[in-house]
């Protein structure tokens, strides 16, 4: 959170959240590191007795995390859950949900 990119990025989330009217739920925020073990924490959305509808990764080393948890949940995407990766990788584009 020491980098104003990811200061902004989560301001940008509690904003555009807030004009939606849409609550924040402390269990589903989650503040990792750019580390992809780090992105590991998505078992502990997935395993919440009402977990999220859609996952938003702020880079891609936490959104590859992310995906293995929802590969080894056997979680689908975009049936069961939507993902918002925000970086600019060009392998995402190779990445088809089913």
């Amino acid at each position: 959170m020491s980098l104003s990119s990811y200061h902004d990025r989560l301001e940008g989330f509690r904003k555009a959240m807030q004009e939606a009217h849409l609550p924040i739920l402390d269990e589903y925020l989650i503040l990792a590191t750019f580390s992809w073990r780090m992105a590991l924490g998505g078992y502990q959305l997935v395993d919440l007795p009402v977990p999220p509808t859609a996952i938003i990764a702020s880079n891609n080393k936490l959104l590859l995390g992310v995906l293995q948890v929802l590969e080894e949940r056997n979680i689908k995407i975009p049936q069961d859950l939507s993902i918002l990766g925000i970086d600019d990788y060009l392998w995402i584009f190779i990445s088809t949900p089913d």
